[in-house]
């Protein structure tokens, strides 16, 4: 009796007390201080489980056995440490369940192997590669994965020697090659009037013709390369290929053909090309969907009122400034302590647990967030959420309570956004003139793990944020740069934007695991060395180089890693940085608030905005452009920088720092510093001198743009 009254001084629940609880989605830390209140128990959450998001919703639950569902359903476990119970990860049940997720990756990938291995189709070099294929033992498709694995006709350390005769496939990659390149000729004449548009810029971006056409095999062919890829990220499903590379004595590759691995029920292999042009696949058309009768889901009035913003969002597009509420400020704005699983997520978990009168706990996936363009996305009905939970999610009773965990509660964990990040994004680009500062950008970038799927909610951000025309806006390669600058010291920073080589030897373990990366696993990843691209020229270099090498970004031998770095990142690589400076325009409404879509123009970018929207043709696809009339200046610099890791072979990178001063002068273009008009000038005559002009000309008149109206004035 003693010990038991002792227990209730401290304020601590005694053994069997019945507990009502009720948490829409939160995060732990508050989700368990919330338990904390109720319980009277010390509780703490490890620094590792912040942003795991559960939803509680139980009565009549024994406190014990709530905080044990809880721990077991975020993968975790208590830690009692004198009076205090610390919820930490179960880092030996995550490892296992991580481990079984990738042992069931590696027989997938192995079964789409054997599934491709069985079949036939009439296209020659396929059947080829096939035969090929087939001659290799089934263990060899899983000894590497999920890195890059390559077989060779003459391997190299990184590489495993190819069995079976090879001279079958490389007639028919020759005689395939060979048969583009005499195509191609019929194109020559378009070819040459593009060259003829884009002349000067092509040649700025170091691009020659023959790196845009087919060219024949003239030399012998010396080594096969067969490449298997892994999934990665929202583009697995393209890269989930094989590839075949033929290279000439001089190690240049001079041909090149890919097969897609389909699972038996998904049909027959195709050749690569076929399903970039859109000729694989049949009927794509669904049958309406069955008659839903089941219950509605009442979303509350706050949900609604984001879903309804994110609609007029949707329609809104560039044309007006999308004017966002300071009641939907507060949530939107502040993710850190408004959990946007609390919103659209909860409320339908709160109908499922009503409609089956059912004690719930549920592990939420950032996925269930909700928050993509359309408000069609979110679930109507009770029948469309429960097929949303058949699809990703599983049910045990455990204790009259229904336990619901995602079914890879690995990849969610891996999807999952870091709140902090996610906030420290929002305030930098508030409190900066709608532009976030470099570090808070990078580090929001590099808080999803690579290779995480992209899914509505950053989306939600960056849209409401303001920053998604920034981030389209980017050059290719923005996410490897920022990923890159937020793991390099302050020192390495700092050295380049003085424009300092930056030896990779030099590097933190993270920042060169980080280049390990995207050198070995990311198959667009590595360019020839090209001069840097400045002014203008930036727009066409973005078309170009951000067409997974369709400019013959790939006809270097240099460009396969296993070939040049056997044995790892050589240890004379170096990031070389190109720094330019300029005034930068950051448009405003005539309220002066900034607007949502264009954050942030440099000279050379409102000299393309201009003319781009003045081009005959234009005017009926551009319709929805905004009238950029008044603005903030600000500043720029442009690092564009080459991680070099041979002569002929590098990793391209371009990080922007933007500053404006949110309450600074507005100005007109009437009244623009002579500095800025000078700049704008300039870049009006390289724009010109580009052939950009004729080229946008051109496809005015051919309708590409929506055709058949008149230019604005």
């Amino acid at each position: 009796m003693r010990c038991l009254l002792a227990v209730l001084a401290l304020g601590v629940v005694a053994p069997g007390y019945a507990l009502d609880f009720y948490s829409r989605g939160a995060r732990l830390p508050a989700l368990v201080q919330k338990l904390e209140e109720e319980t009277g128990k010390q509780l703490r959450v490890s620094p590792e489980l912040e942003n795991d998001v559960l939803y509680v919703n139980v009565k009549g639950v024994e406190a014990e056995a709530l905080m044990e569902q809880i721990a077991k359903s975020a993968d975790a476990k208590w830690r009692l440490s004198g009076e205090t119970m610390t919820l930490e990860p179960d880092s030996a049940r995550r490892k296992r369940l991580a481990n079984e997720q990738l042992e069931a990756d590696r027989r997938e990938h192995i079964e789409a192997v054997e599934e491709s291995l069985k079949q036939d189709i009439e296209d020659e070099t396929t059947m080829e590669l096939l035969k090929l294929l087939r001659a290799l033992p089934k263990s060899a498709f899983g000894q590497n994965y999920p890195n890059r694995l390559v077989f060779s006709s003459n391997p190299t350390r990184a590489q495993y020697a190819l069995r079976g005769q090879a001279a079958g496939l490389v007639d028919a990659m020759v005689k395939q090659q060979n048969m583009m390149a005499e195509a191609s000729q019929e194109g020559q004449g378009e070819m040459d009037m593009m060259m003829g548009f884009l002349g000067s810029a092509m040649d700025a971006l170091g691009i020659k013709k023959e790196d845009l056409m087919p060219q024949p095999v003239r030399t012998r062919p010396a080594k096969l390369l067969i490449v298997m890829s892994p999934s990665v990220g929202s583009w697995a499903f393209f890269r989930n290929s094989i590839e075949a590379r033929l290279f000439d004595e001089n190690g240049a590759q001079i041909a090149t053909a890919s097969m897609d691995m389909r699972r038996g029920d998904e049909g027959i292999p195709v050749p690569m090309e076929e399903i970039e042009e859109g000729a694989a696949g049949g009927d794509t058309s669904t049958p309406p969907p069955p008659e839903d009768n089941s219950p509605v889901i009442e979303y509350r009035e706050e949900s609604k009122k984001i879903l309804t913003l994110q609609v007029d969002f949707s329609a809104a597009s560039f044309s007006t400034n999308r004017v966002i509420p300071e009641e939907l400020k507060q949530w939107a704005y502040n993710p850190y302590t408004y959990e946007p699983l609390s919103f659209m997520a909860s409320d339908a978990w709160d109908a499922w647990a009503k409609h089956h009168n059912k004690n719930v706990v549920a592990y939420l996936d950032d996925n269930q967030a909700w928050m993509p363009t359309f408000f069609e996305a979110a679930p109507r009905t009770m029948n469309q959420f429960q097929a949303t939970l058949d699809e990703n999610y599983t049910m045990a009773e455990e204790g009259g309570v229904t336990l619901a965990a995602p079914k890879n509660p690995t990849e969610t964990r891996l999807n999952r956004m870091n709140r902090a990040a996610i906030q420290g994004f929002i305030n930098s680009s508030n409190a900066n003139g709608g532009v976030p500062d470099l570090n808070s950008w990078a580090a929001y970038i590099d808080s999803n793990p690579i290779g995480a799927e992209p899914q509505g909610m950053p989306m939600f951000y960056e849209q409401w944020a303001g920053t998604d025309g920034l981030i389209a806006s980017q050059m290719p390669g923005h996410e490897f740069s920022m990923r890159l600058w937020n793991r390099l010291s302050a020192n390495h920073r700092a050295s380049i934007l003085q424009g300092q080589d930056l030896p990779i030897r030099n590097l933190g373990q993270s920042a060169t695991e980080l280049l390990t990366h995207y050198v070995y696993n990311e198959p667009d990843s590595l360019q020839p060395v090209r001069p840097p691209v400045t002014g203008p020229n930036r727009f066409f270099a973005m078309m170009t180089f951000g067409m997974s090498g369709a400019f013959g970004m790939k006809r270097n031998a240099s460009l396969e890693p296993t070939e040049m770095f056997a044995t790892g990142l050589p240890n004379n690589g170096f990031i070389r940085p190109f720094v330019t400076s300029d005034l930068l325009v950051a448009p405003v409404t005539p309220q002066g608030e900034s607007m949502q879509m264009i954050r942030a123009l440099g000279s050379d970018e409102l000299a393309l905005f201009d003319m781009i929207t003045q081009t005959p043709g234009f005017a009926s696809g551009g319709s929805g452009m905004p009238q950029l009339n008044q603005f903030r200046l600000g500043t720029r610099q442009l690092v564009d920088f080459h991680v070099m890791l041979s002569p002929e072979c590098q990793l391209p990178g371009s990080l922007t720092l933007m500053k404006v001063d949110p309450k600074g002068e507005i100005y007109t273009r009437a009244n623009f510093p002579q500095a800025l008009k000078d700049q704008i000038s300039k870049a009006d005559a390289q724009l010109k001198d580009s052939g950009l002009a004729r080229f946008f000309q051109m496809m005015g008149a051919e309708g590409a743009f929506g055709g058949g109206g008149e230019a604005r004035p």
